[in-house]
């Protein structure tokens, strides 16, 4: 997670809440590491042998949220379906991003939900079945405004906006920055078949300095691409000097990371090179 201050915070209240079983709110900018924390709180829990689910409701259409949550979920066509978030997470941990763009009229059922133990599927006639969760709920510091959640209904809100935590973004944490890569490099190295054992300072310093306004998501597509360039090159030592003619005579192609870090241009400098790979 992280030694700086910036982290202290969060740090220190997580052994309290991971013996808890009360709700949390989590209060942070995307690929800031909200879903890692609230794994982390449910993995040094009593529901730790339970399966752990997450459901980023806020990426579906509107229609569809509904079922991501009470089911059936439905694939292409419609052919198959599976339980919907409350029935898979029943006894365990249920973290869920963009709770607030629910409708109101699900946010209740939710509620019912919460306090019942009970849900229901959005099916005419089907049966209740058991929903004992613990939620943990994710939303943007945008979001989150003298206390309320936007969007939010207050019935839902005295359930789940009890403890709250405000995540540090990764430009906020910068002294975290050498540790994060080096994690998330040697992380790379079963994919790439390559180990980076060092970066020179002037390298981390350059990074350190960047804004990653994609938080931990971001830094980790940063670890593949260099791991990458330097398997390229290869060498294990990763400096300023080599990053800078690597990016600029790479056309991208040698990367077999995700499409955020493909690309076909020939970056001037390393600054621009994390501009259009990461």
């Amino acid at each position: 997670m992280g030694p700086s201050a910036a982290m202290e915070p969060v740090l220190s209240i997580v052994p309290d809440l991971a013996r808890s079983s009360a709700p949390v709110l989590m209060v942070g900018e995307r690929g800031s590491g909200r879903g890692a924390l609230a794994q982390h709180i449910h993995h040094f829990g009593p529901l730790a042998t339970q399966h752990f689910v997450r459901v980023p409701i806020d990426i579906y259409e509107q229609d569809e949220r509904a079922a991501e949550v009470f089911g059936p979920c439905r694939g292409i066509g419609g052919d198959k379906s599976w339980p919907g978030a409350l029935e898979a997470a029943h006894g365990s941990t249920l973290c869920l991003r963009g709770v607030n763009t629910l409708s109101r009229r699900e946010q209740r059922r939710l509620v019912d939900a919460l306090d019942s133990g009970f849900a229901q599927r959005n099916e005419p006639g089907a049966e209740r079945y058991r929903a004992d969760v613990r939620v943990i709920a994710c939303v943007g510091p945008e979001e989150f405004c003298d206390g309320h959640v936007v969007g939010l209904c207050e019935e839902l809100a005295a359930r789940i906006v009890r403890t709250v935590i405000r995540h540090p973004a990764l430009r906020e944490r910068p002294e975290d920055l050498p540790g994060l890569l080096t994690f998330f490099m040697h992380r790379m190295i079963t994919l790439s078949k390559w180990s980076v054992e060092d970066l020179d300072d002037r390298a981390m310093q350059l990074l350190a300095g960047y804004a990653w306004p994609g938080n931990l998501r971001q830094l980790c597509v940063a670890a593949l691409c260099l791991v990458a360039l330097a398997k390229r090159a290869a060498t294990r030592t990763i400096r300023i000097d080599e990053l800078e003619s690597m990016a600029a005579s790479t056309s991208g192609d040698f990367c077999t990371g995700p499409p955020d870090c493909v690309t076909g241009s020939r970056p001037e400098s390393l600054e621009d090179y994390l501009r259009r790979h990461v």
